[in-house]
């Protein structure tokens, strides 16, 4: 059965995010002097929205009239295949530790390193490093993330300071004098680094091919695998490593200093997957489950008019053009059942308007339970679950971007395991992870809407639903 829902817009702003770390002392042994954090183990609950910001339920504005194109409940969709969907790899443990860094949860130490080394704060959205002195390398806290084999991605910026530094993650800590760095610098320079009872051991570095490595921002991977080692930066790899010195531990942020310092880094989205994992399911191929291209009426949308908008499918398109402000419309097919899926459709602003919503619905359970992902023209952009008709905020930012086109704009969205990311003419403007894994499975849809503006009209197109073979 197929639902449509209409819900008014409650703004709910948030605080916008990036990243930066908090990172431990290595040439002293001491302790950090910031408080200790729990594990990754203990990742805090996500709390619901405010009451006084959340999106009140759809039962309290129903439409005024009744759809006059509901397609008979024994007419089953022409495209719709079997419900039972195989999935070969399953990716809701892929994601073994994720944080943007837009919230505080307090496990990460922050605050003022001894003798005045350094300090570490979250703020804007990042986790930042500074680095006073020169000739020192600082982590932050670790964490033990269930399993050693690892792919971790974060991204870097250089906030100020010489481009002679090092930035990157370490892997299989044990204790102070025992662990892996994978590093690179904003000169171009990387390496793999060892610490075995203290004593430290380059085991490979060099300086990167011209234009690999960003002398600003860079996206950083390290690989701890078994004995395999590997580092890769904005999608090139740069350095490959065999070394069997630390078979397990746990994992974390670093940045070094050289012969200057006063030197400050922010790092964003810290991901750690499972590595077999990883491979299983970021590098399969995909299927095509499920498309619809607005063609023909196949009955897989509810069409009409609403005293709030008219859902009409002309000219190759399913078009909401909405009657009043502040609200949003979804529909979602719910006798599909999906676990992992990437989603993707055109969505067409016809009159050029600014404050627009349009999108995906993933893992749709019933009208109260489901994940919501969408962006407007505003450049507004919103990762949220529904629970038990509550609103949960994973992503809620105004992102600066030039990625989002006034009229049309090709959308994708993955719902991957706990992840969840959306890119935009093949840019990525967001990803959110769910620590708690709310629905596991569920429909597919797609939404639309406007904000403070009349006359919006959103036309969807291409809609299509990818599973991994």
């Amino acid at each position: 059965m197929k639902r449509i829902l209409f819900i008014l817009i409650s703004l709910m702003m948030t605080v916008s995010a990036c990243s930066a770390p908090k990172l431990v002392k290595v040439e002293n042994t001491s302790e950090p002097s910031a408080v200790l954090v729990p594990s990754a183990t203990s990742v805090p609950t996500v709390e619901p929205v405010p009451t006084n910001t959340a999106l009140p339920t759809n039962t309290a504005v129903p439409p005024t009239a009744e759809p006059s194109q509901v397609p008979p409940t024994d007419i089953p969709p022409t495209e719709v295949p079997s419900t039972e969907v195989p999935q070969e790899a399953n990716a809701v443990e892929s994601v073994l530790f994720f944080d943007r860094f837009d919230v505080d949860h307090e496990r990460w130490n922050t605050g003022e390193w001894s003798d005045g080394v350094g300090d570490d704060i979250i703020a804007d959205g990042f986790y930042q490093m500074n680095l006073h002195a020169d000739n020192q390398l600082i982590w932050s806290e670790t964490f033990d993330v269930g399993s050693d084999n690892l792919v971790m991605e974060v991204d870097t910026l250089l906030n100020s300071g010489t481009m002679e530094n090092a930035q990157g993650l370490i892997c299989r800590l044990t204790d102070l004098n025992n662990f892996y760095l994978l590093m690179i610098g904003n000169d171009g320079w990387y390496f793999i680094d060892k610490y075995v009872d203290d004593m430290r051991e380059t085991l490979i570095s060099g300086f990167a091919p011209e234009g690999v490595i960003s002398p600003e921002f860079n996206q950083i991977q390290a690989r701890c695998d078994g004995t395999n080692l590997s580092l890769t930066v904005n999608d090139e790899l740069v350095a490959e490593v065999e070394d069997d010195s630390h078979p397990s531990g746990e994992v974390g942020l670093a940045m070094q200093s050289y012969d200057e310092g006063e030197v400050s880094i922010s790092f964003d989205n810290f991901i750690v997957y499972d590595a077999a994992i990883y491979d299983d399911v970021y590098f399969m191929p995909m299927n095509l489950a499920f498309s619809d291209d607005f063609s023909v009426d196949n009955y897989n949308w509810m069409t009409g008019d609403f005293q709030q908008l008219t859902i009409d499918l002309a000219d190759g398109s399913l078009n909401y053009k909405m009657k009043i402000k502040d609200w949003v419309v979804w529909d979602a097919i719910d006798n599909l059942t999906f676990q992992d899926v990437l989603l993707r459709a055109s969505f067409e602003n016809v009159n050029n308007s600014t404050e627009t919503v349009m999108g995906f619905i993933c893992r749709y359970v019933d009208d109260t339970n489901f994940y919501y992902i969408s962006f407007g023209n505003n450049n507004r952009v919103q990762v949220n679950a529904m629970y038990e008709g509550e609103w949960i905020t994973l992503f809620d930012q105004t992102v600066e971007t030039d990625a989002i086109n006034l009229g049309l704009n090709q959308a994708e969205a993955s719902c991957i395991g706990k992840q969840f990311d959306l890119h935009i003419n093949d840019v990525l403007i967001a990803e959110a992870s769910d620590p708690d894994n709310l629905f596991t499975h569920g429909g597919v849809g797609i939404t639309a809407g406007a904000y403070d503006e009349l006359d919006v009209i959103i036309s969807i197109d291409d809609f299509e639903v990818l599973t991994y073979q």
